[in-house]
């Protein structure tokens, strides 16, 4: 990487400097139509009640405090053939009331794909899925929180480093001649059956809440990752749902790969490489078996090393090379379908001294995947959101019967 790669990324860095512009084919993933570039309600949005009444003045200073210290969320977006181009936008990200902004990229908004708003005592933070992922979100987040309360400091300090700028596929990362990826994909496995009778556009929220030692007790009690954890909750949720299936029940999650890939800094979409945990059925009946969680820990750190991630991204790079249309629809239809059971532990979302302030956080993210779990933590809290595409209310009812029972 020393010899090839980081000095790639050192040009682009130099290049974003001189210009203000930065070519992203790794954002380019989510940017596969108009709506999902401009619609405002297709991408995810954070909203944080305090224990007071917001001080508009207020928050816009913290807000303009935020955008120096993260600039990548007041950056402007254009689209030259299938690449993502970022480019610095000077205008300010004006804080709104609730509600009144429906598209990015409009003059109503300084062309900004961000957008911060108040309604009493809540904030609803909302940025484009283009510009970055949940770690980059949260990294605002917090700096707006942490301005706002009177903080001098934030976590992220990025913006000036070499690789804030990196494109995770720019190029390829280099790999050893004979490595080759294990596959995880199955051909029989289980799918929701209620997805053939959903209806387009359904999306169904339910969220439960525990303390977060018990969730790390249940952890410790298996010496398993939380990631592992979540994988297994819903696993036995889905099991209970339709306790006829014979089929695996692979489950999905993302990775934020920054620190693996050796790009702690870059502000852009680092999480598109997904791991997946097949679940056998057999695995779900009472006490899990020892050898099953051996197998999924195994698994997990094959997943999360240096070359798989390096590699999926690399085979994800193809995506966006490829001159052949029907080899890239065969590229995206692979990675969508490779199950449609999702899980992501998000983990600490902000610090302690935030959460004292705030009443209540919720996420709120589209179903892009027909069953989804999230879990994160709010202090000595932790949040389950369960997404769902379908209308059966009892794979959400048996997630919270499972989560009681263990």
């Amino acid at each position: 990487m020393s010899k090839n790669f980081f000095p790639a990324i050192e040009l682009a860095h130099q290049n974003y400097l001189q210009t203000g512009t930065i070519r992203s084919a790794c954002s380019s993933f989510f940017a596969f139509n108009e709506d999902a570039m401009k619609k405002v309600s297709l991408s995810p949005s954070t909203e944080i009640t305090l224990r007071e009444e917001i001080n508009p003045a207020q928050l816009q200073a913290a807000t303009d405090k935020a955008i120096e210290v993260c600039p990548y969320i007041a950056f402007d977006i254009s689209k030259r053939g299938d690449i993502v181009h970022f480019h610095k936008n000077n205008l300010p990200l004006v804080v709104h009331k609730a509600g009144t902004i429906k598209e990015f990229g409009t003059d109503d908004n300084n062309r900004h794909y961000s957008v911060v708003e108040y309604d009493g005592a809540k904030i609803i933070f909302t940025v484009s899925h283009i510009l970055t992922d949940a770690t980059g979100i949260f990294y605002f987040v917090q700096a707006v929180l942490d301005f706002y309360f009177g903080e001098e400091k934030t976590f992220y300090q990025g913006a000036n480093k070499i690789d804030f700028a990196a494109d995770l596929m720019a190029q390829d990362f280099p790999l050893p001649e004979d490595y080759e990826p294990k596959d995880y994909k199955l051909e029989k496995l289980f799918v929701p059956p209620e997805i053939n009778s959903s209806e387009s556009g359904t999306m169904i929220e339910t969220f439960a809440e525990i303390p977060t030692q018990k969730f790390k007790a249940f952890c410790k009690k298996y010496n398993i990752s939380a990631q592992i954890a979540l994988s297994i909750l819903l696993a036995k949720a889905v099991q209970k749902t339709h306790p006829q299936n014979e089929k695996i029940i692979s489950v999905r999650g993302p990775v934020n790969t920054r620190i693996a890939l050796n790009l702690p800094n870059t502000f852009q979409n680092a999480s598109i490489p997904h791991i997946f945990l097949n679940i056998e059925p057999r695995w779900l009946e009472g006490e899990f078996p020892a050898e099953a969680l051996k197998s999924l820990k195994e698994d997990i750190a094959c997943q999360c090393s240096y070359e798989n991630l390096a590699a999926f991204t690399n085979k994800l790079r193809k995506f966006f090379t490829t001159k052949d249309i029907s080899q890239r629809n065969a590229m995206g239809m692979a990675y969508k379908r490779q199950t449609d059971v999702f899980a992501s532990y998000l983990g600490n979302i902000l610090t302690a001294d935030t959460f004292a302030h705030i009443k209540l956080f919720r996420q709120k993210i589209s179903a892009a995947y027909p069953l989804m779990t999230y879990a994160y933590k709010c202090g000595e809290v932790l949040v389950f959101q369960i997404i769902q595409s379908f209308d059966n209310p009892l794979y959400a009812e048996n997630l919270l019967k499972v989560i009681n029972e263990l």
